[in-house]
């Protein structure tokens, strides 16, 4: 079994933060399955919103910020596939968050969903759901089979987990996001 994820919206999980240097998020966008020369990456991230705790992943101006043990873990799985970037992150005050964490670049591009068994519409428009709630996706078993974290590759990026990274997940009691499950077939 496979999860697909996306962020949490809720504002509990959402912290809002700006980097402290200019950063063309356009000219290098992260999970976009291409790779960020490190001299660009954003260094340090100055917290808006009034956010005391912040989980083993957390949402920084757009892109995911995890910790290091989550780091450590995405890399035992899938060693070096990914790119992570160290940020301090910080409070308006200047007062560092206890980390260290690190962007995630997301760099596996695996196109993997079989649209004819999904609850799912792939339009020119974007991708829509066939019934309520969220899109639920069908994945090709070949494609994802020792695969951890990656992207599907459509005008509309989706992002997925395997289960033993869902579980590692669990365990750091990661909110930022929400999942849904997508069987392998």
């Amino acid at each position: 079994m496979a999860w697909h994820y996306h962020t949490n919206y809720n504002p509990r999980y959402t912290p809002r933060f700006l980097y402290a240097e200019p950063f063309d998020i356009t000219a290098h966008p992260f999970n976009k399955a291409r790779p960020i020369p490190p001299e660009v990456a954003p260094r340090t991230a100055i917290l808006q919103s009034s956010h005391k705790t912040f989980g083993a992943l957390t949402l920084v101006s757009g892109v995911y910020g995890v910790t290091e043990p989550l780091r450590d873990a995405i890399e035992g799985l899938e060693p070096g596939v990914h790119q992570f970037f160290p940020i301090t992150l910080r409070r308006k005050s200047g007062e560092e968050i206890e980390g260290p964490y690190f962007l995630l670049n997301v760099l596996q591009l695996i196109d993997c969903i079989i649209w004819e068994q999904s609850n799912a519409y792939l339009l020119p428009s974007g991708i829509w759901s066939k019934g309520k709630g969220d899109p639920r996706y069908a994945l090709r078993r070949d494609a994802v089979r020792g695969r951890h974290l990656w992207l599907h590759p459509h005008p509309y990026f989706r992002d997925f987990i395997s289960d033993a990274l869902k579980s590692v997940f669990d365990a750091l009691g990661v909110k930022a996001l929400v999942y849904h499950e997508a069987p392998e077939v």
